[in-house]
């Protein structure tokens, strides 16, 4: 994967909530915003904040 000039690769921390907040036939909306994930669903909302394990390269 270092070898991947404009590759970018994000962890998300909190899977598991998300995995407790699925159901069939669920809505959910995203918002991303400053570094923040925000996941609003029936029962509330979700913060996530995402891990940035590799940035593009610029060489």
């Amino acid at each position: 994967l270092l070898k991947i000039n404009n590759l970018t690769v994000i962890n998300l921390p909190d899977t598991k909530e998300l995995a407790n907040i699925a159901e069939r036939g669920f809505n959910i909306s995203c918002t991303i915003q400053d570094g923040q994930i925000m996941v609003g669903h029936d029962g509330g909302t979700l913060d996530i904040t995402p891990v940035i394990l590799k940035e593009p390269s610029t060489y």
